[in-house]
């Protein structure tokens, strides 16, 4: 919750965020935030194990859920927060997040905050660009990212779990 404040208190009231479209990467994001923990060394934040990312990996590998990106960025506030599978589309905005933040060793996180920047913006001369016209990478290609990114993550986690 403080993660939307933040955010939210950051931009002027001219602007409405994400009513039209790109709800799923507010809440995704305000979802990457919650697994934030302090540690020993500092924090960690993004830990795979984290129940948010748990879901995420269950919805797409093991119920199938999935809302293509080109369909799920169409989704405004509205849309996003009435559906019948709200929790499915938390967990997959927080999976999609993780995946743009960490895959390929952070190939997308630039874009993606980039993308933030833009839906957050005051300035309404502003477009906001769409995530593919922002990693470069058309929407199908990163569906397929990210299925393959989950599919390895998961594989990666139950090897670890057969060790313990």
């Amino acid at each position: 919750e403080a993660t939307h404040q933040l955010l939210y208190e950051s931009q002027s009231r001219q602007r409405p965020i994400a009513h039209d479209e790109n709800f799923w990467i507010i809440e995704g994001f305000a979802c990457y935030m919650e697994s934030f923990l302090p540690s020993p060394g500092g924090y960690r934040i993004g830990d795979p194990k984290y129940v948010r990312f748990h879901w995420a990996r269950h919805r797409l590998l093991t119920e199938k859920y999935y809302v293509p990106l080109r369909t799920f960025a169409s989704m405004g506030m509205r849309s996003f927060q009435t559906d019948p599978n709200i929790t499915r589309n938390y967990s997959q905005a927080s999976g999609l997040t993780h995946f743009l933040l960490h895959y390929a060793e952070g190939r997308y996180r630039d874009a993606l905050i980039q993308h933030l920047s833009q839906i957050y913006t005051r300035d309404r001369r502003i477009t906001i660009s769409s995530l593919s016209k922002l990693t470069g990478v058309d929407t199908t290609e990163l569906d397929r990212q990210y299925r393959d990114y989950l599919a390895h993550q998961e594989s990666g986690l139950s090897t670890t779990r057969d060790r313990t």
